[in-house]
């Protein structure tokens, strides 16, 4: 699935996100990157409100489990101010997205990665 997503391969995407109907069902599997990447999918697609459900519930996930989660909880808020800036939250966005650089640098201890984290919000230029 996470190949149909980056390849941006609308069918095959659609086949996936057919044979998961909710979220709950999504959960059962268990799979952070998966919901991360079709909440990309969906934020590609302008349907904010499918992608904010998804991300909440990587959130939900994040929390339930016990190792680092600062790198992946980082990605989620750049996800989540990207959702908020298509929704034209713009300043909200703007203000996820600093809390994303923060866990980022906390965690890393670096600039790495902070420039993917403006990528993913770019909207909210």
């Amino acid at each position: 699935m996470y190949d149909a997503v980056n390849r941006q391969d609308k069918e095959s995407v659609l086949y996936w996100l057919e044979k998961v109907e909710t979220i709950e069902d999504y959960d059962l599997f268990n799979d952070y990157e998966g919901l991360v990447s079709i909440s990309r999918y969906w934020l590609s697609q302008n349907n904010t409100y499918r992608a904010g459900d998804l991300i909440n519930s990587a959130e939900e996930l994040l929390a339930s489990r016990e190792e680092n989660q600062g790198p992946r909880l980082a990605r989620l808020h750049a996800l989540k101010a990207e959702k908020q800036c298509q929704n034209g939250e713009t300043s909200l966005g703007i203000e996820t997205l600093d809390q994303a650089e923060s866990l980022w640098q906390e965690v890393e201890g670096q600039q790495s990665g902070i420039q993917t984290l403006r990528n993913y919000a770019q909207s909210c230029s």
